[in-house]
């Protein structure tokens, strides 16, 4: 214990602030300073300020000096730093004068660094280490503390994920490979929207939907830098999709007509064309052409589309081959009697035949026969008959029949005898 005293006159009552170093010592109010249990924060330059209402004075300085071993205050705390940056250790202590500064890296003298502070400059990770400095005075030598320097190799991306094509329902991984100081964390975007708690090395999608296609990113952070991969597609599989196919077709020989089919899906797609259930050769694009067709060229067709996600048969096409009608056994001309029976007959060649009658060039109502039968015929029936004989490759007209309906002798006058 160390007692500082003063002795003033003046009017009473004189009031009393004790000072250490220019800095007001809290509590320090009177005539007297004692200063218990000394330690090395108490040596210094001490004066006191005496006041009453009248005027101020100040005290010479008294210098305390404490004869004591180092004592450190503050220290620099644990240091992260890049590669090529840099770092201040710093230490502060008391204790008596002189001391003397030694730092110590993993337990090896540094050379030349004896100050208070230590610089680190243009990092690498070899500085990486446990710092402490030694402290010796006439009263002592004391060891700070470790400061653990970690020097934080950038992180580096020497994977990049690749780009992925998966199936609806199926399973995609995304995958990067760094270098750089641990710890790593890692954070992927889709479309540059954050992916929630997708912050591994590895993204796997699973039960792969329409929503999960698009463009992919990750960014991996240490303490140094951050640095994102190259930008990656998911493209979703979808398998065909047809979206044309050609109507049925009524088609006469001869004629020439291209089948065809539309269809989107994840190329490249390939077409198959079939004819009844039987692959055509060549029949391998979108378009089907049929030239010059004949009757071997009717029946139902189909088309399969396929790429990697699956295939897809088209609805049947219905493919019919007409010949043009012909004529073979014209209506013949008829002589009929009154209320008798006409009868007029057609024989055609053709497939899915129509007929239409007609009576001095008017059609006849509903006789869409090869026969055609008037019950009873009477005088209006006579006249020029003829039949058209269609179907979807063509018509054709049959020669003109005459029918002439004869009325039998009907006496009106008797005659009379003289």
């Amino acid at each position: 214990t160390f007692i500082l005293t003063v002795a003033a006159t003046g009017t009473e009552p004189l009031s009393y602030h004790w000072y250490r170093d220019g800095l007001i010592v809290n509590g320090a109010i009177e005539d007297s300073l004692v200063l218990s249990n000394l330690s090395a924060v108490d040596a210094g330059e001490y004066s006191v300020q005496i006041s009453n209402p009248a005027s101020e004075v100040v005290s010479e300085i008294a210098v305390v000096s404490v004869d004591s071993p180092p004592e450190i205050i503050e220290l620099t705390g644990n240091q992260l730093a890049p590669v090529s940056g840099g770092v201040e250790l710093k230490v502060v202590a008391v204790g008596s004068k002189p001391m003397v500064y030694q730092w110590v890296k993993d337990g090896v003298l540094i050379d030349g660094e004896t100050g208070e502070s230590l610089f680190l400059d243009e990092l690498d990770t070899t500085d990486s280490g446990s710092y402490t400095v030694v402290i010796n005075n006439s009263a002592g030598r004391l060891e700070s503390e470790p400061i653990e320097v970690s020097v934080i190799q950038p992180v580096s991306i020497v994977s990049q994920p690749m780009a992925v094509t998966a199936p609806i329902g199926g399973k995609a991984v995304f995958e990067v490979a760094v270098t750089g100081s641990e710890p790593v964390t890692y954070q992927w975007k889709l479309n540059d929207t954050v992916l929630d708690n997708e912050t591994e090395s590895k993204l796997i999608v699973d039960d792969v939907t329409a929503f999960d296609g698009g463009i992919y990113v990750v960014t991996a952070t240490n303490a140094s830098n951050s640095v994102s991969s190259n930008e990656v597609e998911l493209t979703i599989e979808t398998p065909p999709i047809i979206t044309g196919l050609s109507d049925d077709q009524q088609l006469a020989i001869g004629d020439n007509v291209n089948l065809s089919v539309e269809a989107v899906g994840t190329p490249p797609l390939t077409y198959q064309w079939k004819r009844e259930g039987v692959v055509i050769p060549g029949g391998t694009a979108g378009t089907l052409p049929l030239s010059d067709v004949d009757g071997n060229d009717a029946g139902q067709y189909t088309v399969e589309i396929s790429n990697s996600a699956g295939n897809t048969i088209s609805d049947l096409i219905e493919v019919n081959v007409a010949a043009v009608p012909q004529i073979v056994t014209q209506p013949s001309p008829k002589n009929i009697g009154l209320n008798a029976r006409l009868i007029l007959t057609v024989s055609a060649t053709g497939s899915e035949l129509q007929y239409q009658w007609y009576q001095d060039n008017e059609p006849i109502p509903e006789e869409n026969d090869a026969v055609l039968v008037v019950e009873d015929a009477g005088a209006s029936n006579a006249g020029l008959y003829h039949v058209t004989v269609s179907n979807t490759a063509g018509s054709v007209t049959s020669d003109i029949a005459e029918v002439v309906v004869v009325a039998a002798p009907d006496i009106l006058t008797q005659p009379n005898g003289g």
